[in-house]
């Protein structure tokens, strides 16, 4: 307790402006997950490695994203130091003051002889909240990024050291075919979602297009065609896992035009997520269900689907990386009732537009809402 008042006080006396959440003990990032009140959608919880060198004379705290595979040659690496492990919980108090089970960046506060070195996920720069324990496994802190690191760490005179902490993962390719088709690839393994048959959009010719797989949203012609997919077979295993997801057509329960599937598709750490004819806000439940995502494929056009200002919201709810906006009118074809882009387009300031029908995607493709240029 005399530790998280230290760090509230600190937080209070630097300008830094924070959201106090008190719970029962946490152990694991499991545990803290539960807690209540936090929107997970929109703040990273940071995990915390302990390290030393070998020799036991060099120490280092790094954070992580909650959910990246750590390998500590991975970070000796990136660091040029041999062989890191992690360091020993009795050295914790001598040189944080803080004990195994409260260690926190927030702990920096203690150590004032700067003996420990603050390693940082070059991932976390891209969250706009971060929780933290407040060196007390019984409350979470919750404030912004950029106050933790332009101010917080600048007042405590320290500068992180940004690394890679988890070994370079292949992008996924995420092509448009027009309407709400696309074509993923992940190490050469394609697969097509909501592919239309010919004549069911106005405007856009028959697909020519081949895949490992394929799978469809619903049974509509406009999204499943799954006939008009040359598949083919080359013996491999899928290198993507797929989740879905139920949801609805509508906004009436399915009552006007049925089921539609969402679909999480991941591969290589990169989620992508295709909401098909998504006809309603989605519920806090399946947002939990999809958990985090790198980019997400959403229709705007609204009429059979939500429109602009709801998809924004869904967008926002989800917190994706990228937004892909699908199913909407353009100039060359669609259905005359669906909106343009323009009313979606309106209500994000962070709009690329592409060249190609194709981008690629990462962990840390930078934010974005991505015109893709049309088929």
């Amino acid at each position: 307790m005399k530790n998280r008042q230290a760090v509230l006080d600190a937080l209070a006396s630097f300008g830094v402006a924070y959201t106090l959440y008190e719970h029962a003990p946490v152990h694991t990032v499991q545990d803290c997950h539960t807690v209540r009140g936090i929107d997970w959608t929109r703040t990273e919880l940071v995990r915390n490695a302990f390290l030393c060198n070998r020799q036991r004379t060099s120490f280092y705290l790094m954070l992580l994203r909650h959910d990246v595979p750590f390998r500590t040659a991975v970070v000796s690496k990136a660091l040029g130091v041999s062989r890191l492990s992690f360091g020993p919980e009795e050295m914790l108090p001598e040189l944080l003051g803080l004990s195994a089970g409260a260690v926190s960046p927030l702990g920096l506060l203690f150590d004032s002889g700067k003996r420990v070195t603050l390693v940082v996920d070059e991932g976390l720069a891209r969250y706009d909240m971060l929780a933290f324990h407040p060196c007390d496994n019984t409350a979470t802190v919750v404030l912004a990024g950029k106050d933790f690191f332009e101010v917080f760490l600048r007042k405590l005179g320290r500068a992180p050291v940004w690394v890679e902490a988890k070994e370079r993962v292949h992008s996924m390719k995420i092509q448009w075919l027009g309407h709400a088709c696309f074509r993923l690839v992940y190490d050469g393994y394609a697969i097509v979602l909501d592919p239309y048959a010919d004549g069911a959009v106005e405007g856009l010719g028959p697909l020519d297009v081949t895949a490992n797989a394929v799978f469809c949203s619903h049974e509509h012609d406009d999204h499943g065609a799954v006939k008009a997919v040359r598949l083919v077979d080359t013996g491999r295993p899928s290198p993507f896992i797929v989740t879905e997801i139920a949801a609805f057509h509508d906004d009436q329960g399915g009552a006007l035009r049925g089921a539609n599937t969402i679909r999480v598709l991941e591969a290589g750490g990169v989620r992508a997520l295709h909401l098909g004819d998504l006809g309603h806000m989605l519920t806090r439940e399946q947002i939990e269900q999809i958990g985090r995502v790198d980019a997400v494929m959403v229709p705007v056009g609204g009429y059979y689907t939500i429109g602009a200002k709801t998809a924004d919201e869904v967008a926002r709810a989800l917190g994706a990386a990228v937004v892909i906006p699908m199913h909407y009118r353009p100039e060359q074809f669609g259905f005359s009732v669906l909106d343009t882009l323009d009313s979606f387009l309106a209500l994000r300031d962070d709009v690329r537009r592409y060249d190609s029908d194709t981008i690629e995607i990462t962990p840390d493709t930078q934010k974005q809402t991505a015109v893709l240029a049309h088929p």
